[in-house]
């Protein structure tokens, strides 16, 4: 029985406070309810025009860090590509020395093998000669 007695009073007592409260705020309140709504209507016309310059900035950046990040990238891009073109370049030049020193080692090579054929065939002539002749 005492719970309900108590169940009671706090209810009571909170209804009671409930209407306390809003009887304090109303003789207290130094404007009207349509003053009031007026200015969280501005407020909020204020916070919204402020996250609208927000979002306005934060695209602009991001569009400003995007054109950079575009602008190195296409910098990057040549850069690797005359690069990629002086590689090209000397692997044709160190190409074209190589061949010029095999083209000059194979006639080195040849004039010899013909010095060579040339000595033998002295040596060999010389041999018939003296197989002719004595």
């Amino acid at each position: 029985m005492s719970n309900k007695k108590e169940s009671n009073a706090m209810f009571w007592g909170f209804v009671l406070g409930a209407i306390g409260g809003a009887a304090f705020a109303l003789l207290r309140t130094p404007r009207s309810g349509r003053e009031i709504r007026g200015e969280i209507s501005s407020q909020a016309s204020r916070l919204t025009s402020r996250g609208q310059q927000a979002a306005d900035q934060t695209w602009q950046s991001t569009y400003q860090a995007a054109s950079s990040v575009q602008q190195q990238a296409a910098d990057a891009a040549a850069s690797a590509q005359q690069q990629a073109s002086d590689a090209a370049d000397a692997v044709q030049e160190m190409a074209s020395d190589a061949t010029e020193a095999v083209q000059a080692q194979a006639s080195e090579t040849a004039d010899a093998v013909a010095d060579a054929a040339d000595s033998a065939a002295d040596a060999v002539d010389s041999v018939v000669d003296d197989q002719t002749g004595s």
